[in-house]
């Protein structure tokens, strides 16, 4: 097809009927441009567009540009397809072009003319319009008053608007015919209305090659697609509020370059990306996002550019092939340079969309980062954990956002499963809430004509999601056999697809299958490779094929990976680690491979500069592993002086400390010392493993400050006992709750032992009044107990320190044995007042008061010199005591202490406690 051919013009006509001329859609509102003398002296035109449709156009809808031989019309429905016009400054002499003259013909730019617009009222000189060369027939056509007048100039390669054909134009020497160029007419007056509609005309309707704008790259950045994700037509279930502020916030930072979409495999990353390019597509002004498929990098790639390149020519090839023109002849006119700058133009950024690259060659990242800020684009990329480190290394702060992506919130999980039709109890909790796992089962559930599911686990629903895809492609290259095959045939076919996928899986333990390999097990003749493509099964990646979705190939490349060799291989093997690690976290349970893993975390610790990213510490963070297993890995890996590491033991801490602390306290055993640096090589011997789980319970204590007040105690090590004197004077409360628990268990004398000890070390510091009540409790509760004789000094001068503080009812006899202990150490007063208050307390009711008299008795003969003490209290103030002190323990604490012909004359007094 000639360029032209497919234009579509729109001929103008008086209210009469008469032929004033041509003119051409311009823009998506209908905006008709034709020459000044089509509409000149008239108050309404009539338009007539493909298919009989016609259009009235009155005065107000008419806007003449007489200065420029152009007007506009305002048009509507008629069916007329926009035509893109050109914003070159000037037309270069040779250009060929295609122009309306009695039939499309070619004709050639010669160069610029000056000329005098002759319109009904006046004359207008106008400079640098095109002079044409055309045939005889063409010449013709061009004579004033002819129909060609208000007819497009055509590019011949691109088939944008250059000007417009005007036949009133005059000039001193004759020539065959001249056309205004739109673009020079609209730079004499920008805020004009020309000047509008080109604006407008860009970011509507494409023009490619040469004359690439706006819309152009609009449609390129559509036509580039969303990766290569499966086959599979169901759409995100639900929006998530996480990565949607994000995508805000991103927006309308003016220094933000990257984001980052942060997870594992099934996190839905690429998902996000393709949120995140319909939202951009959507608005008020829409603006480009381009895709970056796996297959557009290369190992040798400098920056992201090379990549969208690649991603732009194919872009290129897809919209070309859907008839429009202009843009084969020239694709490599739609470079990354001149795309972003388009865009940065119209102040909508080109953002760049990048899909689960591999890791890409160091100075890749400080490439693409020096690429997007000389060229005002951005870069949204989803990428693993391990790799996102060195993506985001080159950016500061300032010109990053990440969103770190893992199971769906119970609303977003809810919501998803409402959509998919799935039950409630349709997937097993520990997957209940994760993206891929909810979408591969409403398609398997789908395929089973919504058959019953109930508590379906991640490997279960990977396992019936392959069977079902395996049968698809069967069917698919079923379909294609002559004559197809039916029924049995197509199950026993289903099972081949299935062996050869789970050797493709044995041959490729990192996450690409050599294009070699590929053709081997899935041939193009019979159609196997083009089945297993459609189906999604597998996708194109570099220069061969991956997996997809890439969950589903970790999990099937784990049930077939040595694995224990794989963590053997040598720790600066980054391809086998790749695998290794991809594999690990696809397992549900690697317990198994516990001595290996913890092999490599010793290997790791002593050659930290060379490990692979992949075993970083978001691995081990994820490992189905316990967490005792788990804090020990990084035990052994924090010695590596990483503070990734260290980081990652305090997430965990963070996440659970009363699980977490116990565990950290066993690392106060490991001595070894720390790198003084990350990465050093110079060891100091003061800091130590067990140092850094010190700091990390004490940075993190304020959570769970009475768990940790246990799991210290229960440690019973040096390191422990350290950490819990820094808590008795950095967290005297705590303690002081913990020195009364222990100090009541009934059980475990060594808690009791503790409550003794910290108990004197906590109260100097305590100081509120609740504190000082506990640590009084605790004395109380250890002098009650006779067998922890060794521990009644410390609960003594426990009391001592509050001799006076409020009643303890229900433990008066500890009361007054503290009392009787204390008589050998404490002032006269201070044990008088005990004793007094402990009767005072027991002696409400009879059966109390006859208690008193027996342990005060008890004491008396228990401990030396009370009796004393007590029988001189009952000589010197006899009232005081008549009501606390029974007449037959008076006799007997005086019996103590009196001679024998004293006792006597003492049983002549009677008692002193009334009846």
């Amino acid at each position: 097809m000639e360029r032209g051919d497919g234009a579509t013009l729109v001929h103008i006509c008086d209210a009469g009927g008469r032929a004033r001329g041509t003119g051409f859609v311009a823009d998506d509102l209908g905006t008709v441009v034709t020459s000044h003398e089509a509409v000149d002296g008239l108050r309404r035109v009539v338009l007539l567009g493909p298919g009989g449709r016609t259009c009235v156009a009155e005065a107000d809808a008419i806007t003449p540009l007489p200065g420029a031989a152009l007007a506009l019309v305002r048009g509507a429905g008629l069916g007329a397809r926009p035509l893109p016009l050109a914003d070159r400054p000037c037309v270069e002499p040779g250009t060929y072009v295609r122009i309306a003259a009695g039939g499309w013909r070619q004709a050639r730019v010669l160069g610029p003319a000056d000329v005098t617009y002759t319109a009904t009222d006046r004359f207008h000189p106008l400079g640098g319009v095109l002079e044409l060369a055309v045939g005889t027939e063409g010449s013709e056509a061009l004579r004033r008053g002819g129909e060609a007048a208000g007819g497009p100039v055509l590019d011949a390669t691109t088939g944008a608007v250059l000007g417009v054909l005007v036949t009133a134009l005059h000039a001193e020497r004759r020539a065959a015919g001249f056309a205004v160029p739109l673009a020079a007419m609209a730079a004499r007056d920008p805020g004009g209305p020309l000047a509008a509609l080109l604006r407008r005309s860009a970011a509507t309707v494409p023009a490619y090659g040469r004359d690439l704008n706006l819309a152009g790259v609009l449609e390129l950045a559509a036509a580039s697609g969303d990766p290569d994700s499966g086959a599979s037509a169901w759409p995100e279930p639900v929006e998530r509020a996480q990565a949607a502020r994000a995508h805000e916030l991103f927006a309308a930072s003016p220094d933000a370059l990257l984001l980052g979409l942060v997870g594992e495999p099934g996190s839905g990353r690429t998902t996000e990306l393709a949120a995140l390019a319909a939202r951009r597509a959507r608005g008020a002004e829409p603006a480009p996002s381009v895709w970056v498929r796996g297959t557009d990098l290369r190992p040798d790639d400098t920056s992201v550019a090379d990549g969208l390149a690649r991603a732009l020519r194919r872009a290129g090839r897809t919209v070309a092939a859907s008839g429009r023109p202009g843009l084969w002849d020239e694709s490599a006119a739609a470079t990354p340079e001149r795309v972003a700058a388009l865009a940065r133009a119209a102040g909508r950024p080109l953002l760049v969309l990048l899909d689960t690259p591999e890791e890409p060659p160091p100075a890749w990242a400080e490439g693409t980062a020096a690429w997007l800020r000389a060229h005002g684009a951005r870069l949204a990329v989803a990428r693993r954990p391990e790799q996102w480190e060195r993506t985001c290394a080159p950016y500061p702060a300032g010109e990053v956002r990440c969103v770190r992506l893992g199971d769906l919130t119970e609303r977003e999980a809810r919501w998803a499963r409402a959509r998919y039709g799935l039950p409630a109890d349709a997937v097993a909790d520990a997957d209940a809430r994760h993206p891929l796992a909810l979408r591969l089962l409403a398609e398997v559930r789908e395929a089973m004509g919504g058959g019953a599911v109930v508590r379906a686990r991640r490997a279960d629903i990977f396992a019936a999601y392959l069977d079902l895809v395996c049968l698809r492609v069967a069917v698919r290259v079923a379909d294609a056999s002559r004559p197809p095959a039916r029924g049995t045939a197509v199950r026993r076919l289903a099972a081949r697809v299935a062996g050869r996928v789970h050797e493709a899986a044995r041959r490729c333990p990192d996450p690409e299958l050599d294009r070699a390999a590929f053709e081997e097990l899935f041939p193009w003749k019979g159609g196997w490779a083009s089945a297993v493509l459609a189906e999604g099964l597998l996708v194109p990646a570099g220069t061969g094929y991956r997996f997809g979705p890439e969950e589903l190939g970790d999990w099937l490349r784990a049930a077939h990976l040595d694995l224990d060799a794989a963590l053997r291989a040598p720790v600066d093997d980054g391809r086998t680690a790749d695998l290794a690690a991809r594999a690990l976290l696809a397992l549900p349970d690697a317990r198994a491979y516990a001595g290996a893993l913890r092999e490599l975390a010793d290997r790791i610790a002593d050659a930290p500069d060379v490990a692979p990213a992949a075993f970083g510490p978001d691995f081990w963070s994820r490992l189905a592993v316990g967490e005792d297993e788990r804090l020990d890995l990084l035990r052994r890996l924090v010695a590596s002086g990483s503070p990734r590491f260290f980081d990652a033991a305090a997430a965990r801490l963070v996440a659970d400390p009363r699980g977490v602390q116990p565990l950290l306290c066993r690392w106060f055993a490991d001595e070894r010392p720390l790198p003084t640096e990350p990465g050093s090589r110079t060891r100091s011997v003061r800091t130590t493993v067990a140092g850094a789980a010190q700091a990390l319970l004490y940075a993190h204590r304020g959570p769970a400050l009475d768990d940790l007040c246990e799991a210290l105690v229960t440690t019973a090590h040096p390191r422990a006992h350290e950490l819990l004197a820094a808590l008795a004077e950095d967290e005297p409360s705590a303690l002081c709750r913990a020195v009364d628990r222990w100090a009541h268990d009934d059980v475990r004398p060594a808690r009791r032992a503790a409550a003794a000890t910290y108990g004197r070390l906590v109260a100097p510091h305590a100081t509120a009044a609740a504190d000082r009540e506990l640590l009084r409790y605790a004395a109380l509760a250890l002098l009650a107990r006779p067998g922890d004789h060794a521990l009644h000094d410390a609960a003594l001068d426990l009391l001592a320190r509050e001799p006076h503080g409020p009643g303890l009812p229900g433990e008066p006899e500890a009361l007054l044995r503290a009392a009787a202990l204390g008589a050998e150490r404490w002032p006269e007063a201070r044990v008088r007042e005990l004793v007094r208050r402990a009767g005072a307390l027991m002696v409400r009711t009879p059966e109390g008061a006859t208690r008193f008299d027996r342990h005060l008795v008890e004491l008396a003969r228990e401990v030396p010199g009370f009796a004393a003490l007590v029988a001189g209290w009952l000589a010197k103030a006899p009232e005081e005591w008549v009501f606390l002190v029974g007449p037959s323990a008076r006799r007997t604490v005086e019996a103590l202490v009196t001679p024998m012909p004293m006792r006597a004359a003492s049983h002549r007094h009677g008692s002193l406690r009334p009846a």
